[in-house]
Formats: C-alpha cells, sequence, structure tokens
C-alpha cells in the first residue's frame, strides 16, 4: 500500500485508538460580538456582544480532537469545585470522553481563557489560572489511573499535554513515560517546559518553533528568542537539540505557518512538510489538533512519515476557524484529498474501507449519497449525474461493475476498458469521494452495506427500480433520480463510432 493509501487507511482506522490524555484541563470561553466605535472613557473598543461560547481547552482540546477524529478519548487531569468545573465535565461527557481520572480539587480553580472577539479579529485575552502541584495521593492516582488504562489493551496511546498549569511534574511525567514504556505503548508529548528532560524517553515530541528558539537561549547556543521566519540551519540545531535534551525517539517541530518539519530514529533524515493553510484565521488549539492525529497515528502504529504530514493537514485546517475547534475524521479525510495530485488513488476503496468509512460517516452524521453503474466510457451524462449527486450530501460513492459484470450486462466487446482504469478516471473526477467495484451484476449487497442516505440514478430508471431502494427505507434512506441529458449514453456513443468506422 503506497503512502496515500496507507493515510486513509489509518483515517478510518481512527476508531480503533485509545487515547489517554493527562495535563491541564482549561475551559476555554468565548465573547462575540461587533465593534462599531470607541469607548469616550478610554481609547478601547467598545464590544456589542452578540453571543458566547464554551469549548475544552488545554488537555481537554487535545482529547476533543481524539473523539470527533473517532477515537476513545480519556482525560486525566485537575479542575477546581466551581461553575467552570462542571461545565467542563459537561462537555467533555457530552463527546463521550471520559472523565473518570479527572480530580475535583479545592485547592485551585478551574484554569479559564475568556478570549474577546469582533468578527474574526481577537481584542483581548483574560487568563485565571494559579500554578499549584497535584499532591502526593493526586499524583499516585493519577498514575493507577493510566496503568489500568494501559492495561486494557488494544490500540492505545499516552498523550502528555502539559500548558505549564501545576499537573505535570517530574514526578508524573517519569512515573507515566516508564509505565508506558513497559507496556509498548507510544507516548506523544506537547512540551511547555524548558528542561525538557522532564519528557525523558517520549516516542514523539512536539514543541513550536518559539519553545525550540528558546530551548536553544536555555542551553547557551542563542542570544536571544528570535520572531523572524526560521532557516534550515536553525531548525536542524532545534530538532537536534530538543532531540538530545528530552532523549526523545522524534521529534516534530511546528514552524506556524511554515508547516512542519520532522526528524528522528523513525525517519530517514530531516523531513519538511509545507503548511496547508491558506488563510490564518485562528491559530487556538491548532497545536493541540495536530497532537490529536499524531497519537491516534501513533496507537495504530501507522509511518510517522504519513502521521506528519496528516497532522501538518490537521493543524492547517484548525488554523483556518475561529476559536477552538474540534476536527472530524471526514474533515481530514477531505484535506487530504484536496492536498493529493493526480488521479487520487486513495479514492478507491476496497469493501472493508467502506465498511470503516461508513460507520464513520453515521457517528458524525454527515450523508453519503450512492450511484452506481458500468461508466465504460465516461461522458457528459455521467458528469451530469455525479455533478447533481454532489448536490444531495456530503460524500459521493461510485459503485463499479467489474468487468466481468460489465460483460454480462452489456454483452460481447464490453468493457472497453478494464475496471481499474474506470476507476481511476472516476477518482479523478471533483465530484466523486470514493470508488469502490462490485463482482455482482447490481450493487445490492454494496447498498446494505455502506447505507446511503440517498441512491441516485438516472431517469431511465423509475423510482421503484432502483436497486437498494427499497431496503434504504429502513434506514431512513431515499431514492433521487436525475434528468437525462439528452442521446448520451456508452451503448449510443459505442455505436456511432461503429458505424462511423464503416463508412
Amino acid at each position: 500500500m503506497d503512502a496515500a493509501g496507507r493515510a486513509v487507511d489509518l483515517i478510518l482506522r481512527f476508531g480503533d485508538a485509545r487515547v489517554f490524555v493527562v495535563g491541564d484541563l482549561l475551559l476555554d470561553v468565548q465573547l462575540c460580538g461587533e465593534v462599531e466605535r470607541i469607548s469616550p472613557e478610554a481609547p478601547v473598543p467598545v464590544l456589542r456582544q452578540r453571543g458566547s461560547s464554551s469549548a475544552l481547552g488545554g488537555a481537554g482540546n487535545v482529547a476533543a480532537n481524539v473523539a470527533s477524529l473517532g477515537g476513545q478519548a480519556v482525560l486525566a487531569g485537575r479542575l477546581g469545585l466551581d461553575f467552570e468545573a462542571d461545565t467542563f465535565v459537561e462537555l467533555a461527557t457530552s463527546r463521550g470522553i471520559g472523565t473518570g481520572h479527572v480530580i475535583r480539587s479545592a485547592g485551585a480553580p478551574t484554569t479559564r481563557k475568556t478570549r474577546v472577539v469582533a468578527g474574526n479579529q481577537q481584542l483581548l485575552r483574560i487568563d485565571r489560572e494559579d500554578f499549584v502541584p497535584l499532591d502526593d495521593s493526586e499524583a499516585a492516582g493519577l498514575v493507577a489511573g493510566f496503568e489500568r488504562f494501559a492495561d486494557g489493551g488494544g490500540h492505545a496511546c499516552l498523550v502528555l499535554s502539559d500548558y505549564a498549569k501545576g499537573v505535570l511534574d517530574r514526578r508524573i511525567t517519569g512515573s507515566l513515560i516508564a509505565t508506558a514504556k513497559r507496556r509498548g505503548v507510544p507516548v506523544v508529548t506537547d512540551p511547555k517546559a524548558r528542561d525538557l528532560s522532564l519528557y525523558r524517553g517520549t516516542t514523539v515530541i512536539k514543541p513550536n518553533l518559539h519553545e525550540g528558539r528558546a530551548l536553544l537561549v536555555h542551553l547557551g547556543r542563542g542570544h536571544e528568542v528570535g520572531t523572524g521566519p526560521p532557516g534550515p540551519t536553525e531548525v536542524d540545531a532545534i530538532c537536534d537539540a530538543v532531540l538530545g535534551a528530552a532523549a526523545a525517539d522524534n521529534v516534530v517541530l511546528s514552524l506556524s505557518a511554515a508547516g512542519v518539519v520532522a526528524k528522528g530514529g523513525d525517519l530517514d533524515g530531516t523531513r519538511a512538510t509545507a503548511s496547508t493553510v491558506v488563510e490564518v484565521a485562528d491559530v487556538s488549539g491548532a497545536g493541540d489538533t495536530m497532537v490529536a492525529v499524531l497519537a491516534l497515528g501513533c496507537a495504530l502504529g501507522g509511518p510517522l512519515p504519513v502521521l506528519v504530514d496528516l497532522a501538518n493537514l490537521a493543524a492547517g485546517w484548525a488554523c483556518g476557524r475561529l476559536g477552538t475547534v474540534s476536527m472530524e475524521a471526514s474533515d481530514l479525510l477531505a484535506a487530504w484529498k484536496r492536498g493529493t495530485e493526480g488521479l487520487r488513488p486513495e479514492k478507491i476503496v476496497g469493501e472493508d474501507e467502506l465498511k470503516r468509512l461508513s460507520s464513520l460517516l453515521w457517528r458524525e452524521g454527515r450523508r453519503i449519497v450512492f450511484t452506481n453503474g458500468c461508466f465504460d466510457l465516461l461522458h457528459a451524462g455521467h458528469l451530469h449525474l455525479l455533478q447533481q449527486a454532489r448536490r444531495l450530501g456530503d460524500v459521493v460513492v461510485v459503485g463499479v461493475n467489474a468487468d466481468a459484470s460489465v460483460h454480462r450486462l452489456k454483452g460481447p466487446g464490453r468493457p472497453l476498458q478494464t475496471v481499474e482504469d474506470r476507476m481511476a478516471v472516476l477518482a479523478g473526477l471533483a465530484a466523486v469521494d470514493f470508488v469502490v467495484s462490485f463482482e455482482e451484476d447490481t450493487p445490492a449487497r454494496l447498498v446494505d452495506l455502506i447505507r446511503p442516505h440517498v441512491l441516485v440514478k438516472g431517469a431511465d430508471y423509475a423510482p421503484g427500480q432502483v436497486v437498494g431502494g427499497t431496503a434504504a427505507s429502513a434506514w431512513g434512506g431515499r431514492v433521487e433520480i436525475v434528468p437525462l441529458l439528452s442521446g448520451l449514453s456508452t451503448t449510443a456513443l459505442v455505436e456511432a463510432g461503429r458505424r462511423r468506422a464503416h463508412r
């Protein structure tokens, strides 16, 4: 399987991954509205508030992205005994995130970040936070919780999400990483401490450029933390410094708008991946999204080069959206397809992949549109049908009759092209998301497998003649008949070609 196929396979398997996220739990609050004037009391803008929202922040945002991408997320950290803590737990529970290892303590309030936003512009951030370490019993309980999680088996990963609010000190990180290593669980770390020996032995460590530059200064290899674009020599020096200081297997260095650079034992040299974001709306939480993808991929044993590319795509997606947002697996699939050129072979899937994809899309509430045919000689009528199908839902799946099936249906001399060629052409169309072949004469079994919300056929079929239409009603599906373009069919085009050849 090539890199494109491995990426799609990993995304579709995210539901098999279990991720234990330990770190600082923050409640992100956003006050949004409009600014139309400056205050007469002071030279500051006056926000006319139109709304407010709360979201999981810090380690909570990593867990939220793990869950929305389809993985099983368990959170561990500390909250206060306050309204913000209640809100945080309610938000996490509503996403299916496990909170049984979250400590509720009167020792410190829940950390809250309040962002004041007008349009797409952040005007102000207000932080309420205390820096209080866990006591020995709280720390021991947290580590014991991870031990029980790790003993659960399956595809697991540990995430250390450090926002320097007091949860991840040397006692806890050392015990957690040692436990993970004994049980063969990979560790993905988002560091905040300048002394990276705190995370010694992590599998993947993901600092950002500012943190990397601060490390060079801390080690005496730089005079001040720079602010300009990084050069390749500086980036390489940062990667080497991080790998050495953290004794990490691999480093994934986030360069914000410049993309990511990765280096380590699971890579062949230094790997640079350019950013995919077109316009930055808000960088809040983009690193958390990146960490979530790395963690899910590491849990599944995915190759690091593919994971880095997927994580970079995820971070770019997050940067293009305002506020703290969570990515879904179908968002990542779409981002991957947009970033792949050529005939897009990753659109061609087998039935096992398609079944996983269907389950994922149903879980996310995305509408699946299905159509099928021989597509032996692609023409304008086919394009019209597929473009109409594109408007009826979120994901278009095309079933293609295998060669023997076409021969039985169309007779001698057909198909004109092999099923591989017909699928490759369909995979190159923007209106098509996934292509799958089937051996039978009808796609009835495929319809039962993926349970599409909409079945699309041309007007040469009556609704009652569409295969799978009756079955689809059981899950709320429906049939949509698309008008034909006059005089266009593969059979007619073939016959016209033969007549011309005999003139």
